[in-house]
């Protein structure tokens, strides 16, 4: 999760030096503004570019708004490929990186790549299954086994929940002797 106003140049220097202050390291500055990836030298702790915005993502480090700017564009190639897809320069501008840096951030970012000649599509998926795997659909449950929990809101009704035992020495046991007004 970011804020998107906080990658900005002046908040990033703010944080990167706030980072420095907690660490007790020597500042680095905020990295060049308008730089959508980098990458890591041995110098730069990851925690500096952590606190600038940037998320690793393979041998890089890339901004976070620019991922989630390439995951929502591989999930609408993917919709609109009805399965898997091949990235294209789109994913590479966003990245700001070359061809051979782009298959480790589509892994980071859940994608795999499939059999087919520079296919992607998300990891756990089944060989060209648009639906996803049969074990996530439920389908491997034996017929004979019991479907969990009520269904229908009369089950749901009459169903009772579980009483929850509470450990006395849980820190939030004090809370169960609370009165509170109606």
């Amino acid at each position: 999760i970011y804020i998107p106003n906080l990658l900005r140049p002046a908040p990033v220097e703010l944080s990167v030096l706030l980072w420095a202050l907690f660490e007790e390291v020597e500042p680095l500055g905020p990295p060049p503004a308008g730089r959508v990836s980098l990458k890591r030298e041995k110098h730069e702790p990851e925690g500096w570019l952590r606190a600038a915005g940037f998320r690793p993502a393979g041998k890089l480090f890339i901004r976070a708004d620019m991922l989630e700017r390439m995951a929502e564009l591989a999930w609408k190639r993917l919709e609109d490929a009805k399965g898997p897809f091949v990235p294209n320069e789109d994913f590479l501008a966003l990245a700001g990186c070359g061809v051979d840096e782009l298959p480790p951030i589509l892994q980071t970012l859940g994608f795999a790549p499939t059999n087919e000649d520079g296919k992607w599509q998300p990891k756990g998926r089944g060989k060209g299954n648009a639906k996803g795997n049969v074990k996530a659909q439920g389908k491997d449950r034996p017929k004979h086994a019991p479907k969990k929990g009520p269904k229908t809101p009369a089950q749901k009704a009459k169903a009772k929940p579980q009483e929850v035992k509470i450990d006395p020495d849980n820190p939030f046991a004090m809370l169960q002797q609370l009165k509170l007004k109606k």
